[in-house]
């Protein structure tokens, strides 16, 4: 008969998810891991991941190779229609992400775990994925340029600004009690990233960019 129990694999990569997502990836270390886990080998996280980065790295590609192909899939469709709006573009972008505020468990702790990867600048971690053509992230900046200032796109780095606020909202509303409906938060996420993409660069700060 097969074992029904998580392997201690399993057991660690849950219980480093609960306490990233809860406590912060910095102020969590491999031994609490370990402990919280109920590992009798105290090196059994090292075995498996090797260090805190391989940890992170297993919760969160799974999640992440999801996001990937749902949010390639309504580009492939959006180009295809011709649907190219920059309204399109940004939802695209977000509600492969929302929908793991659905998900009670592990969604939820991917989204403040990645809010506290993409916001920390002492985490190292996310300069390590490797940015290609077919990455959805690299596709969606490549998308909006056409509805951006020049100088939005090449000083003020406002493509990046908007993808840190996705994160940082999808982060705080994980960390909130689950709600049953989140169309009215995701449609005024939307809008907010269009306006970050697109707001008109003031005098001051034009000609502060010339210094």
């Amino acid at each position: 008969m097969r074992n029904s129990f998580p392997d201690s694999k399993q057991i660690i990569l849950a219980t480093a998810e609960e306490l990233f997502a809860t406590k912060g990836i910095a102020n969590v270390s491999l031994r609490e891991i370990n402990i919280a886990a109920g590992q009798k080998n105290s090196n059994a996280v090292q075995y498996h991941f090797k260090n805190k980065e391989g940890v992170i790295r297993s919760i969160i590609m799974p999640h992440y190779e999801e996001i990937e192909t749902k949010r390639n899939a309504i580009f492939d469709t959006l180009e295809s229609t011709g649907s190219m709006e920059l309204s399109s573009l940004v939802q695209a972008y977000i509600v492969p992400l929302a929908s793991k505020l659905d998900d009670a468990g592990s969604g939820r702790n991917f989204l403040r775990i990645m809010s506290e990867i993409i916001n920390d600048p002492t985490i190292k971690l996310i300069e390590n994925f490797s940015i290609e053509t077919h990455d959805s992230t690299y596709r969606f900046r490549m998308l909006v340029e056409s509805y951006m200032a020049e100088e939005a796109i090449t000083k003020l780095h406002r493509r990046f600004t908007a993808i840190r606020f996705i994160f940082s909202e999808l982060g705080r509303r994980a960390s909130q009690v689950p709600k049953s409906d989140n169309r009215l938060f995701i449609s005024h996420l939307k809008d907010l990233v269009v306006a970050i993409l697109t707001a008109p660069t003031s005098d001051e700060t034009y000609q502060l960019l010339k210094f």
